[in-house]
């Protein structure tokens, strides 16, 4: 595994805590702004369930998700076609149907 991969996922689990939540893994910190805005209008107390931790790129998400299968991911679809989306089917990873968010 990658040093900056261990290094992320070790980051992520120290947000985490002791207590029982989910990680949702997103590419950057525009990503995540945007979902923790989204989930704060649906659910304000979605932080007693989740952590929401970036990632820094594209590739970054994707090998997380190798190592915490448990965990959830969402990348943006950029240029990719339906071929390469579908070689990265995976239960824990969201290919949003657009360029960027």
């Amino acid at each position: 595994m990658n040093e900056n991969v261990a290094n992320k996922i070790r980051d992520i689990k120290d947000g985490i805590g002791n207590i029982t939540r989910k990680a949702l893994i997103v590419e950057g910190d525009y990503d995540l702004r945007a979902f923790e805005i989204l989930l704060s209008k649906i659910n304000q107390s979605w932080r007693t369930h989740w952590v929401v931790a970036e990632a820094g790129k594209k590739q970054a998400v994707l090998d997380i998700l190798k190592e915490e299968s448990d965990w959830l991911g969402i990348i943006d679809r950029d240029e990719w076609d339906e071929e390469k989306i579908s070689s990265l089917a995976q239960a824990n990873l969201l290919v949003l149907p657009r360029y960027c968010i």
